[in-house]
């Protein structure tokens, strides 16, 4: 299950969190308005949130704000950059352009975990569970993902310094 449609194949309370969030936001439109959403309200998830501004024609994801534990994960602060320019070092290196692009397709969330594996052992890391939900700046548009990272060690803890650093071009 790298990428999924549904929520219960998720573990994570932060991913399922910001789901009954982003639900409860969810009006007749194509996608929650951004304005909707409160940092306020998210204080505890926002070590863990990215926004991205998306389009489709031509497909882009620019990452407009990356919390403090994904920095501190990736080792790199890579707000400011598009996707195409991130070198993430996660087993499945495509599945980050997959559910941006699956999004903008379906106009519904996508959850999703990968694998980020140590420097030296690629036997051990850490498993990102995340999830990836469009916004709308005028209710008829998605412009916008809110998403949200949640790591955990695959056997033990695992120091951030051991996992594989993300490399931006």
């Amino acid at each position: 299950m790298p990428i999924t449609d549904s929520v219960d194949d998720i573990s994570s309370q932060k991913v399922r969190a910001l789901d009954a969030y982003w639900r409860a936001r969810l009006d007749s439109g194509v996608a929650p308005l951004r304005g909707t959403f409160e940092p306020y309200d998210l204080r505890r998830l926002l070590p863990n949130i990215l926004i991205v501004d998306i389009t489709a024609a031509p497909f882009s994801v620019r990452y407009r704000l990356i919390g403090t534990k994904v920095v501190d994960v990736s080792r790199v602060d890579f707000t400011g950059k598009r996707l195409d320019e991130c070198d993430f070092q996660a087993e499945d290196s495509l599945i980050w352009h997959q559910s941006y692009q699956r999004v903008l397709e379906s106009g519904a969330p996508v959850f999703g975990h990968v694998r980020i594996p140590m420097n030296e052992d690629s036997n051990r890391g850490l498993i990102d569970e995340f999830g990836i939900f469009p916004l709308s700046h005028d209710g008829k548009n998605i412009h916008q993902c809110i998403a949200i990272e949640d790591f955990r060690p695959i056997d033990r803890f695992v120091p951030a310094e051991k996992i594989r650093p993300m490399r931006v071009r």
